[in-house]
């Protein structure tokens, strides 16, 4: 809006003149106006010629030449029963306004002004819609009421439907009394301020009244509710025993400051539930061209001067984490910790030669009695390896004289069996190891651990008439699927992540997201209810979300993670 008048400035000068004889004033000269600028006048002709003061002030301004005037005869100010507004289309109008090299300027005159505009403000604001679709924004907007004083009221419920948006600035002439008034948006009930005749610049009138709020309360939506100066700070921590609030109640006090306004209890000083002037500030949210194209009128320059100046590619990962300790090894495996696979397979295939050499020479005698000369040769290489050598004569006995690979497999046996297998056998049962987590984010998402998803925004009600929505779930994860083929395995990755991620919202407290506020008792609010965080879990979301959290739960417990790539799922922001 700064911008905006900036640029009027030097455009538009307006001195208004005053003419006693005629007992009205008229816009007969305008300083410092750009060449493309036009005035457009939209006049009830037949209205007018009932009324001598209005009669003479459009005579003033039919006989000034200085700007090309558009006049409109609008019966019953109804802009549908003129041909040329009838018929533009917005969907497929050009604008000049959209290109930096064609800006061209209008003020709109309406005469007279529409039947209680101030007390049905929507009938005004469709005609200022209508314009608008036309690709006609009007930067001046002058009414012509001679009904109107500095005490005319607006209504408190209509307050919330403004006659025109903000930009335009909004100037109502009574010529029957030759005043001028500058429409005042933060002065509550009575909103016209009356000026001098002849202001010398209307633009500095403008600003006097509308640079900021006026104290004004103004809705949040999705902001913060309560600020304690005795408990809170936005600046340093040092020295102060306080703390941040949620980033966005910092947010909203810098804005408040600088615009002078209020959204924030600040020390329980209680602040309307539903103010007057119902204006609305969004915080924390992201602007999509739905909320655009119903926010914002189609040709304003406010959707001009929305320029994208930068991008920032936000990715997302998911993290697995174990709040479980160390634990021992407690299964079978454990006997097969101390060497490797060629180590295994070796000294197997070592036992059972050593087996059969011993076992051979009782196949001469019969089957079985080597077969059982094998069993008894297999048990006692195992029982050697263990470090137990009580059967060592029994099988020396069993071939006539004493073999020197027998003695050498013994002291083998006793180097491998009781310094090296008993010893990290031993090592293997007392040491501690870190709890298994999946190898990767499709291993995780196979398993049967429990998947939380954060990072939450505010947008148009959704079919359940909630606002809030997951930024993964609701918005990454869809527009990634219309890119990725059904038959994909990202696809169905992606399927089997929609469906199991639980969303927790960030949007009216921060326990979950802070991390160290839910480290003491692992519980926090989802779907009104309180619930546990489980011993081991998934969470995904935006990098610095999860980074936040597994770095606030660090704080008071020790835990295990694992990070992976949020299965390609990343946004865009546009820097405005």
């Amino acid at each position: 809006m700064e911008n905006m008048l900036k640029v009027l400035q030097y455009t538009f000068h307006f001195t208004l003149l005053f003419t006693q004889l005629r007992a009205n004033f008229s816009l007969s000269r305008i300083n410092d106006a750009s060449e493309t600028s036009v005035f457009h006048i939209l006049v009830d002709l037949i209205k007018v010629r009932q009324t001598s003061t209005e009669q003479a002030l459009l005579d003033n301004l039919l006989h000034g030449h200085t700007r090309l005037k558009v006049i409109f005869n609008m019966s019953n100010l109804a802009l549908r029963n003129i041909k040329h507004y009838n018929r533009c289309n917005h969907f497929a109008y050009v604008n000049p306004k959209s290109t930096p090299h064609f800006q061209q300027e209008s003020t709109f005159i309406i005469m007279p002004a529409i039947p209680n505009w101030l007390l049905e403000p929507g009938q005004l604001y469709g005609i200022q819609s209508n314009l608008a679709s036309c690709a006609e924004y009007p930067s001046f907007l002058f009414l012509v009421d001679t009904g109107v004083t500095a005490q005319s009221m607006i209504l408190a419920q209509s307050n919330q439907s403004y006659p025109i948006k903000l930009p335009t600035k909004l100037f109502v002439l009574n010529p029957k009394e030759s005043d001028i008034h500058v429409f005042c948006y933060p002065c509550g009930d009575f909103p016209l301020r009356r000026i001098t005749n002849n202001p010398p610049n209307l633009i500095q009138q403008w600003k006097l009244y509308n640079h900021d709020f006026n104290k004004k309360t103004i809705v949040r939506a999705m902001g913060s509710n309560k600020f304690s100066r005795k408990l809170n700070t936005c600046f340093s921590l040092r020295y102060s025993g306080r703390r941040f609030p949620w980033y966005v109640t910092c947010v909203q006090l810098a804005l408040g400051k600088l615009y002078n306004f209020t959204d924030v209890e600040i020390d329980n000083e209680k602040i309307p539930a539903f103010p007057p002037a119902n204006q609305v500030i969004y915080y924390n949210g992201m602007m999509t061209m739905s909320d655009l194209d119903a926010l914002v009128l189609d040709d304003s320059s406010e959707r001009w001067s929305l320029l994208i100046y930068n991008m920032k590619i936000v990715p997302t990962i998911i993290t697995v984490i174990s709040l479980k300790s160390r634990t021992t090894v407690d299964s079978l495996g454990t006997f097969l910790t101390p060497f490797d696979s060629p180590t295994w397979i070796g000294i197997i295939i070592s036992v059972l030669a050593i087996s059969f050499v011993i076992a051979f020479p009782k196949l001469e005698e019969s089957l079985s009695r080597a077969a059982t000369s094998f069993g008894k040769v297999l048990f006692w290489t195992y029982a050697c390896l263990s470090g137990q050598y009580g059967g060592t004569n029994e099988i020396l006995r069993i071939l006539p004289s004493p073999k020197p690979f027998i003695v050498i497999a013994i002291c083998s046996f006793f180097m491998i069996g009781s310094e090296f297998y008993q010893g990290s056998l031993f090592s293997s049962l007392i040491a501690t190891i870190p709890p298994q987590l999946p190898q990767s984010n499709q291993e995780a998402l196979d398993s049967n651990l429990e998947i939380i998803t954060i990072g939450s925004t505010f947008g148009s009600p959704n079919v359940h008439g909630k606002y809030e929505y997951s930024v993964v779930v609701d918005l990454m994860i869809p527009a990634l699927l219309e890119k990725t083929s059904e038959n994909s395995r990202l696809h169905q990755m992606l399927i089997k992540l929609k469906n199991k991620a639980i969303y927790v919202s960030t949007l009216y407290t921060g326990e979950f997201w802070a991390g160290w506020k839910i480290s003491d008792s692992l519980e926090f609010d989802f779907n009104h209810h309180k619930k546990q965080l489980k011993e081991t879990f998934a969470i995904v979301g935006q990098v610095v979300h999860v980074s936040n959290f597994v770095e606030g739960l660090r704080t008071k417990r020790v835990l295990w993670s694992k990070t992976f790539e949020g299965f390609g799922l990343f946004h865009i922001l546009p820097v405005v």
